[in-house]
């Protein structure tokens, strides 16, 4: 039986020293097992500021999809940002 509850969000932040090594990705992708398998989370979602473009191509590549946009959602660096929220269920393929 499906449970609507079983969805949560994920937020992420990797040092700039460890950019573009994939860890991000590969760590996310271990996430999302796991919460599928032990925890049954069947939807995840993310917010993403909408400039942004390396985290959505991330999102994007483990086939998150956008589903909202929220402007002026928060400050970041005292001026109001757009995010975007991604969705993806763990009954799609990683």
């Amino acid at each position: 039986k499906k449970n609507p509850n079983y969805s949560c969000n994920i937020s992420y932040s990797v040092d700039k020293r460890y950019q573009y090594k994939g860890i991000m990705k590969s760590s996310i992708i271990k996430v999302l097992g796991w919460m599928a398998k032990y925890q049954k989370i069947r939807s995840v979602t993310a917010y993403c500021m909408t400039n942004n473009k390396k985290s959505l191509k991330l999102l994007t590549s483990l086939n998150f999809n956008k589903v909202g946009l929220f402007e002026d959602y928060a400050i970041v660096n005292k001026e109001w940002t757009n995010f975007f929220l991604l969705k993806k269920n763990l009954t799609q393929a990683l």
